[in-house]
């Protein structure tokens, strides 16, 4: 019983994936463009907790917050890779309790937590997609998948998502982990957020339609 219904679940995967899979026009282009801060909307973040150099943006951890892009979004393909600093004394990674997310569609006064629909970046549970606040989305995940692609705590994982009429894939180290439709709003600035823990996130690209 269990082996049909992973092999349904990735079946229903592959499917809706050729749906969404569909290039859009235009050439990738960087987030990321200098080194100051001010380029991003920082919501209950200071200053001095995001430093960004060589197209990197390192968040301390605290306090909690989330750096935004200043443009809404709706349609578009977003790739970027993340990391957590491991700690020294770290001996397995089930035991690490790093967090962090990917906010799409951010609705509503900017606050620490916003209304947006989140795809989760954190160690346990990488590429997970769900709603916060007045958001709402239809989502599944493969955990198989999820324990299968993400990368020991301290090296670099690549994400990339998919964003088509409200559809939201999301694809950790060329796997697909996640999937989630009939996003509510499906339009909005993206985020990044700082979670209590040091994070890292490099070559921040997005392709959008024409």
């Amino acid at each position: 019983m269990i082996r049909r219904f992973l092999a349904g679940l990735m079946i229903g995967f592959l499917v809706v994936g050729n749906v969404t899979g569909r290039a859009l026009g235009g050439d990738p282009a960087p987030l990321v463009k200098g080194t100051q801060p001010n380029q991003f909307n920082l919501v209950g973040l200071t200053p001095d907790s995001l430093t960004i150099e060589g197209g990197e943006v390192r968040l301390s951890g605290k306090p909690l917050g989330y750096f935004a892009t200043r443009t809404s979004y709706r349609d578009f393909t977003l790739t970027f890779e993340y990391r957590f600093d491991r700690p020294a004394d770290l001996k397995s990674d089930a035991d690490f309790r790093g967090n962090s997310g990917l906010l799409l569609f951010l609705n509503g006064p900017p606050r620490v937590w916003p209304d947006c629909v989140q795809v989760q970046l954190d160690q346990a549970d990488p590429g997970a997609i769900f709603a916060l606040g007045g958001s709402t989305i239809e989502s599944q995940s493969n955990p198989i998948a999820q324990k299968a692609a993400v990368k020991p705590v301290g090296e670099w994982n690549k994400v990339k998502v998919i964003s088509r009429g409200g559809t939201v894939v999301a694809i950790l180290n060329g796997v697909e982990v996640a999937r989630g439709e009939k996003a509510t709003p499906a339009q909005g600035p993206i985020a990044w957020q700082s979670e209590g823990k040091p994070v890292r996130f490099r070559q921040i690209q997005i392709q959008t339609e024409p």
